[in-house]
């Protein structure tokens, strides 16, 4: 008869062995040769015991994996133009550390939420190593930047008459990509514009926005 503590006692070497691999329900189903809904149920039961006890955790797709799930923390993320950047830790000595692949398009600024994937070594004068699960709050919603239209063929084959870049260091390789709104700005007008989308996966250097002012032609600070 199979049982809640019989079910525990088949998944845990499965987690044990694998424990970089995350299983899905139906996959732990599979393995364990369940075909009756009742011991499908108990399954259920099983990893939510082991989830429960600290053994295993949940994904954020939905899947389960050895170990406790990493803990979450929240912090301001102070980016760098080479892409990498820190995330300052209320209550800890040493930011986290964020290597570029890892900064799931936070910008400098931005309250963000991370999880530790390496811990600070003891006698090491470097901080732990993060990586950012989510942008929880922007910093930026509007900048002023040089505008450049796009060539007639881009403007008609994107929907937008050009890009406007900030002259900030950390700020100026994400253009903001804006679209006609009737102020028909010139090349190197200065331009204040409201941000609307953020980079993400799909344009990792890129904003759209808004124009919502016309500062006239400045001369240019590049930095």
């Amino acid at each position: 008869m199979t049982t809640v503590g019989h079910l525990r006692n088949e998944l845990l070497p499965t987690f044990k062995k694998n424990t970089r691999i995350s299983f899905s329900t139906e996959a732990l189903s599979r393995a364990l040769k369940l075909t009756d809904a009742a011991d499908t149920e108990l399954l259920t039961q099983a990893i939510a015991g082991l989830e429960k006890d600290n053994l295993i955790h949940k994904t954020k797709e939905d899947r389960y994996q050895w170990g406790a799930a990493p803990a979450r923390l929240v912090g301001v993320f102070h980016g760098n133009e080479k892409g990498f950047g820190f995330v300052a830790i209320e209550d800890q000595d040493n930011d986290a550390f964020i290597a570029p692949p890892n900064t799931n398009c936070a910008l400098d600024g931005d309250t963000v939420e991370i999880s530790i994937i390496r811990p600070a070594r003891p006698g090491d004068s470097r901080g732990p190593e993060g990586k950012v699960l989510a942008v929880t709050e922007r910093k930026t919603t509007s900048l002023v930047g040089e505008f450049r239209p796009l060539s007639d063929a881009d403007a008609a084959k994107t929907g937008f008459i050009g890009t406007v870049t900030s002259h900030e260091k950390k700020m100026k390789k994400y253009p903001v990509f804006v679209k006609d709104t009737g102020m028909l700005p010139e090349i190197g007008d200065m331009l204040l514009v409201q941000i609307t989308d953020y980079p993400d996966s799909e344009h990792p250097e890129q904003m759209r926005g808004i124009i919502s002012e016309s500062l006239g032609e400045q001369e240019r600070t590049w930095g």
